[in-house]
């Protein structure tokens, strides 16, 4: 009588091919990741903000409704965007949008992006986030051309 082989050795073999399997992709997708936030790092640092939105949120304007307190370029895993805080200075509540401009070294639009909020309710403080997309490798200045409402 012939014995049946046993699948214990070829069971023990394919769980440590696995494991090495997992353990060596696990290894690359975090090079990977590393990689790109350098490329990312590096394409972005030199995005500069420009400030001379006074003039579009000026306060002593009664048809004004907002005032920028400040804005910045932030990264949140891997992803960045052009963050900051606005101010509802009127004395309703409003749907808001935040419309950013992108340009490039040559001062050259590349693209839009925006955040809204709704209900922005009156002396309270809007945290806005716009996504810079990842395709936007071109974009070094922003400028935060008009916040506007609908009552």
């Amino acid at each position: 009588m012939n014995k049946i082989k046993s699948w214990k050795p070829f069971t023990i073999g394919l769980c440590i091919m696995i494991a090495v399997f997992i353990f060596a992709f696990s290894f690359g997708t975090k090079e990977r990741q590393q990689k790109q936030q350098n490329n990312i790092d590096n394409n972005t640092s030199n995005i500069q903000t420009n400030n001379n939105l006074n003039n579009n949120v000026d306060e002593e304007n009664p048809q004004n409704n907002f005032k920028l307190i400040n804005d910045k370029i932030i990264y949140i895993n891997g992803n960045k965007y052009v963050s900051g805080q606005i101010k509802n200075i009127s004395n309703q509540s409003l749907d808001s949008t935040v419309y950013i401009n992108l340009y490039d070294n040559n001062n050259q639009q590349v693209d839009s992006i925006s955040d809204v909020m709704n209900n922005f309710e009156p002396n309270t403080i809007w945290n806005f986030k716009a996504n810079i997309p990842d395709y936007d490798t071109t974009a070094t200045n922003y400028k935060i051309v008009k916040i506007s409402s609908i009552n």
